[in-house]
């Protein structure tokens, strides 16, 4: 089953020319592509997902639904993109097969401090976040060579 992980570009220049109310802004016009994008799949389609910030990362069921997913996600921002410039909600992604059906995210007490919470992520996520921020730059999606061709 495929992880589809999306990070939105530009977060950081939104927060220095605009400050912390334009990078809210493009955190919530980001989980509204994210949720423009996941919509039309049935809930079969998708095993569980998370948006945080400026990212998403959505387990799929199989290949297609993750190019669907992508497809809208991408073509929505760049296509909001060549009607206002200034926007330019890009974003930059990968799909890879998930080894695990580990939680992305698991919260723990840190062992020095009971009231500190340590988050670890699973092994597929950080896979997925160093591939996408591997070098590669502006709009575009990785996917895994291993990933079926969708029919």
């Amino acid at each position: 089953m495929p992880l589809l992980f999306i990070d939105l570009l530009g977060v950081k220049f939104r927060w220095v020319s605009g400050g912390r109310s334009t990078a809210e802004e493009a955190f919530e016009h980001f989980r509204t592509l994210v949720a423009w994008g996941i919509n039309e799949e049935c809930p079969a389609a998708i095993i569980c997902g998370t948006v945080e910030s400026d990212c998403a990362a959505i387990d799929c069921r199989d290949a297609s639904t993750a190019l669907r997913i992508a497809k809208r996600i991408y073509l929505k921002g760049f296509r909001e993109t060549e009607r206002d410039v200034k926007t330019r909600y890009w974003v930059r992604g990968v799909i890879i097969p998930r080894s695990t059906h580990d939680a992305f995210r698991t919260p723990t007490a840190f062992r020095e401090r009971a009231n500190v919470d340590l988050i670890r992520y699973s092994g597929d996520l950080l896979d997925a976040i160093n591939i996408e921020k591997c070098g590669f730059k502006g709009m575009r999606l990785l996917i895994a060579e291993e990933l079926e061709r969708p029919k």
